[in-house]
């Protein structure tokens, strides 16, 4: 059984409360107060100087870069159900980045790959640094779970949240191939290369995977190529795009009360195929020619995103090389991206228009000229421009992070 996506949405909100270890009891408090009625959680300790919450089932978890400002703070919360119709269900909550820790803003930021998801692929390594610090307080909640005979997990977060319930969805079902999970994401940033969104896709199960995200909510436009979103699928049958007003990124779009406003009212399977706006294989050839001018909005993002894959697969088809698979480091991604479009433009001539298209339409989103020519389209050149890339979309969605930060809003 799914779980609504009102409620869903309201408890991927109401983790925030648990957002600082120093009153840690003071949120656990108005959470509980919110969804004891069909969680089974402990009732709050008495509030006061020397509160204990080491018993409550809070997610503690470590935020922050490799070396610089490492942060640990309430990231979570596990929980079984109770009558109300969800007896014999287990909930897994994470929250996002919240004004007071810093150290998520660069978790956020310290995009790298030389991390192993729980089926040895490579992830986002902030990400995957922060869910590893919860993995010894999540593993006796799974053995719980086995030895209640849970009939259903389901995993819940927003924006940073979303990633850690990735991750989190895949340590459980590697470690518990026969409990039934369900993932819930709110905005969720992507959160590994190709190999891991294929597999999870695989083995988690498309429909048990529900990623809502807004068209103008720019936080599950990071990072770029080379990572992809989950579920990996075609068209629109799981697809929980959200309407949202204007075209360009808009602080409001990642705010978890609008992603409750979206929702509220509808069941998933009303939400799914809202999309309107999916560029489908023989639309990227078109799209990538079209001449018209293109902004930089959360729209054309994701349509680029598809014309990179759709271009490298082209590409490596013509000359036998995968690119992304099984690499270490975003440098030597780049660098061989830059090499297989290049041998693109050397090897025929519809490779080579295709390639120019794609380098063409990036330039323009970037503000630079179109006029890019097969002599221009050096590998240092060709590197530069993704970096461009890289470089414009992360200053934009730090845009969106400080604004709702400055704001006082966790996101």
């Amino acid at each position: 059984m799914e779980f609504p996506p009102l409620m869903a949405a309201e408890i991927a909100n109401d983790i925030y409360y648990l957002v600082t270890a120093d009153n840690t009891g003071f949120g656990y408090e108005t959470f509980y107060d919110l969804h004891e009625g069909y969680l089974e959680l402990p009732e709050p300790p008495r509030l006061g100087k020397n509160t204990d919450c080491s018993t409550l089932p809070i997610l503690k978890g470590t935020t922050g870069s490799l070396f610089f400002l490492k942060s640990q703070t309430g990231m979570g919360l596990t929980a079984f159900g109770k009558e109300s119709g969800y007896k014999g269900h287990a909930f897994i909550v994470f929250r996002g980045t919240n004004k007071k820790f810093a150290a998520d803003i660069l978790t956020d930021a310290s995009v790298g790959i030389t991390q192993r998801s729980s089926y040895g692929h490579p992830v986002h390594n902030g990400f995957s640094e922060s869910f590893n610090s919860m993995k010894s307080q999540i593993d006796p909640f799974l053995i719980e779970c086995g030895k209640r005979n849970i009939e259903q997990l389901h995993i819940i977060g927003h924006s940073l949240g979303g990633a850690l319930a990735t991750l989190c969805t895949e340590y459980s079902k590697s470690k518990y191939p026969t409990l039934p999970v369900k993932c819930y994401t709110f905005g969720s940033p992507r959160v590994g290369l190709r190999n891991f969104s294929d597999e999870f896709t695989r083995k988690i199960g498309p429909q048990n995977i529900y990623r809502a995200y807004h068209r103008t909510d720019l936080i599950p436009c990071i990072p770029c190529w080379p990572f992809m979103h989950v579920p990996v699928t075609t068209g629109a049958d799981y697809d929980y795009f959200l309407p949202s007003s204007g075209n360009f990124a808009a602080l409001a779009a990642h705010d978890m009360e609008l992603y409750k406003d979206s929702v509220e009212g509808k069941k998933w399977p009303a939400l799914r195929g809202l999309k309107y706006e999916h560029l489908q294989p023989t639309e990227i050839e078109p799209w990538l020619n079209n001449k018209s001018p293109v902004s930089f909005t959360p729209t054309n993002l994701e349509y680029l995103d598809k014309a990179i894959n759709y271009v490298l697969l082209k590409v490596a088809k013509g000359i036998g090389s995968a690119v992304g698979a099984g690499l270490t480091g975003s440098f030597t991604l780049l660098d061989q991206l830059a090499y297989v479009l290049r041998k693109g433009i050397d090897l025929t001539k519809h490779l080579s228009t295709l390639v120019l298209s794609l380098l063409r339409k990036i330039a323009e989103l970037l503000g630079m000229r179109r006029t890019i020519e097969a002599a221009d389209a050096t590998l240092a050149f060709i590197r530069n421009l993704f970096e461009r890339l890289h470089r414009k979309v992360s200053e934009q969605a730090q845009k969106i992070l400080d604004a709702v930060l400055v704001n006082g809003k966790s996101i």
